[in-house]
């Protein structure tokens, strides 16, 4: 799976003019993960919270319905914390919910990919994608419902 990242974003890199800083909003997926750093060294990568979201509702199926809406809601106030202390707050909040299984989903996801208060580079680009993958995901749901 990496190779086809790589290949991916050694295509994507012959079109996207260097001299530019990048901010890449992504999944976390692990070949892209791990082709990232190789072809855009100097690119800042971000993890989409839409896809956090998923990820945490899928690693923690156990949990009832109720606690998994509590979770996704603090995710979220650590996501879009505008600075540290508030940050630290919420995430205090968020792994108070121990039972639940959130501190072993944290564990791997350092919050400079996806806190805004950790994040020290333009992520415009990390609006749109969320707005996108909300408009997405809420109008294909909507027709099934």
């Amino acid at each position: 799976m990496t190779a086809n990242w790589t290949w991916f974003l050694q295509q994507l890199a012959n079109i996207v003019n260097n001299a530019r800083t990048l901010t890449i909003v992504s999944d976390w997926n692990d070949g892209l993960l791990k082709s990232l750093p190789i072809v855009f060294p100097f690119a800042h990568h971000a993890y989409c919270l839409q896809h956090l979201q998923a990820n945490l509702r899928d690693k923690l199926q156990w949990v009832d319905n109720h606690v998994h809406f509590g979770l996704m809601a603090k995710l979220r106030e650590c996501a879009y914390a505008p600075i540290e202390a508030s940050f630290q707050h919420h995430l205090a909040k968020l792994k108070g919910s121990e039972r639940s299984g959130i501190n072993i989903f944290l564990e791997d996801m350092p919050p400079n990919h996806w806190a805004n208060a950790d994040f020290r580079f333009v992520r415009y680009l990390h609006v749109l994608v969320a707005f996108a993958c909300q408009y997405i995901f809420y109008t294909r749901w909507s027709i099934y419902i």
